[in-house]
């Protein structure tokens, strides 16, 4: 059997934003928000790319990149869905946003499914791709994954709850100042492929 390797790439965009604390009113000054796009990967027997290859691995790495930015830009834009790579902590006086939870919201249940497929996935692979087929070990392999996917989604519940009571005491909402300019290349690429 052939040996692959596995060469990776990743693509990322600096976007810069600000925000009014809603707790002290201070400005927050200019910060920067990093969006990576996810991991593309290309198999190859030798531990060197051509250079064909190489480009196929950046285009990928390049498109999911204008995938999340632009995922990111509707949501904040049309939506007022916030990525968690903006960081709503007041830099004066380090309380929390209020514009920040419904990022929290939306990627409450993200890990928790990842979870429970991967689990279900295991469950089914152990019982019929082991010898014993042993239908009590599928399901205890697929009740950890459960298990597991409860107590990530009870601490994700939790601290969205505590971001939530301290946002509430907030006299003020105000939403961030995010400069989209800086990723308009992308933005506009990924609506003419539409």
């Amino acid at each position: 059997m052939a040996s692959y390797y596995k060469h990776k790439a990743t693509h990322s965009r600096d976007i810069p934003y600000s925000f009014q604390c809603e707790h002290c009113t201070k400005d927050s000054g200019p910060l920067t928000a990093t969006i990576k796009g996810n991991e593309a990967q290309y198999n190859s027997p030798t531990n060197k790319l051509t250079e064909k290859q190489a480009n196929i691995l950046n285009q990928d790495a390049h498109k999911y990149l204008i995938n999340r930015v632009y995922q990111d830009y509707v949501n904040a834009t049309e939506k007022q869905i916030y990525s968690l790579v903006f960081k709503d902590t007041c830099p004066h006086c380090q309380q929390p946003q209020s514009w920040a939870v419904s990022g929290l919201k939306k990627d409450l249940m993200s890990w928790p499914a990842a979870l429970i497929i991967i689990g279900i996935i295991a469950g089914i692979g152990t019982y019929f791709y082991t010898d014993s087929n042993n239908i009590m070990l599928s399901v205890i392999i697929g009740g950890i994954f459960a298990l597991a996917a409860v107590i990530v989604l009870s601490f994700k519940y939790i601290q969205m709850n505590v971001k939530i009571k301290k946002t509430t005491s907030a006299s003020h909402k105000y939403k961030p100042i995010i400069d989209w300019s800086v990723a308009k290349d992308l933005i506009n690429e990924k609506l003419q492929k539409q």
